[in-house]
């Protein structure tokens, strides 16, 4: 019975094909521990040998859709005021003081939105 890692095209095959020529990069990403353990879960119940290797098979899958994805699901908003976009935020009651700073922050290094 062929694993998950072959179904999705055979995507594993591919890797050990691109890694004979050993031009290897190493990248490293941060994740909550729940999520570690998801991608740990993958990794075993989809038959990979490794996280790098669920990884390196999920980027392929994504740059190898038809139609490929060239966007994740976010929308430009409506306004690059960013005092605007804070002001919103916070007036929904929804955010944590840590929230709209954090957001406020990410806002300033922006180079998207306009000083105003």
């Amino acid at each position: 019975m062929e694993s998950a890692a072959e179904r999705i095209g055979g995507l594993t095959n591919i890797a050990k094909v691109c890694y004979i020529g050993g031009n290897v990069k190493t990248l490293n990403i941060s994740l909550t521990g729940e999520l570690a353990k998801e991608v740990d879960q993958m990794v075993e119940s989809y038959g990979f040998a490794s996280r790098s290797e669920l990884f390196r098979a999920l980027l392929r899958f994504c740059t190898a859709t038809h139609p490929p994805i060239h966007t994740f699901p976010f929308e430009e908003p409506p306004t690059q005021n960013a005092k605007e976009i804070i002001e919103n935020f916070r007036n929904t009651g929804k955010y944590s003081p840590q929230f709209i700073s954090s957001l406020t922050t990410g806002l300033k290094r922006s180079t998207f939105f306009k000083k105003k």
